[in-house]
């Protein structure tokens, strides 16, 4: 660096260390949604390739109709239509240099009649991703007896609470905390009366 004042000249020189740009990708797996052999590949782990040591963060885009999102290092998804999603990653490194690698991967089957009972009953679970509580939102135009029951992705219940005889009109029903204690997937399934609607809810 040269500076210039009243004639004089200094100079001053140091090093400057540049670290070279990563190269960050992530791998895929492919399963079933618990309780339900029509499908084959809905839902989806996106592992990437760096290491945890690393302490890079992370910024995940599942590409489906709600551009759902995760900051988890470990990404997991159930897509519900049946159809090839772009999946995008963007990763900070310690060192601040900024990464994305963005992939497509297909889901063969659909799972359209839980969709259109989930249209029926208005039903949605919210937030998602979620940090704390989740609620499902339903509508019922007789009184049904409810069953909510949550599992983890490998199909292991967490808790089932009934609810009987739930009259006419629009409820929301709680899902507290505690249900979501790690990072990941879960399933919800929710019987009303005879049918059954499952939905996916993502915990950051």
């Amino acid at each position: 660096i040269t500076a210039k004042s009243n004639g004089c000249v200094d100079t001053k020189s140091g090093s400057i260390t540049v670290v070279p740009k990563p190269v960050i990708t992530y791998t895929k797996q492919h399963f079933a949604i618990p309780d339900i052999r029509i499908t084959t590949n809905n839902r989806k782990v996106f592992t990437p390739s760096d290491l945890v040591a690393d302490k890079n963060t992370y910024s995940w885009n599942f590409g489906d109709v709600d551009s759902t999102t995760s900051n988890q290092r470990v990404a997991e998804f159930t897509y519900n239509k049946k159809g090839t999603y772009t999946v995008r990653m963007k990763v900070t490194t310690a060192d601040g240099c900024v990464v994305t690698f963005t992939d497509t991967t297909k889901v063969d089957v659909g799972v359209s009649v839980g969709e259109e009972l989930a249209a029926k009953f208005d039903l949605v679970a919210y937030p998602n991703p979620l940090t704390n509580n989740a609620f499902v939102s339903l509508s019922l135009v007789k009184s049904e007896n409810i069953s909510i029951v949550i599992t983890d992705v490998l199909g292991r219940e967490i808790s089932t609470t009934n609810y009987d005889k739930v009259s006419v009109g629009k409820h929301n029903f709680e899902l507290t905390s505690n249900n979501f204690t790690a990072a990941g997937a879960y399933f919800v399934k929710v019987k009303i009366g005879d049918e059954t609607v499952v939905k996916s809810l993502v915990k950051q």
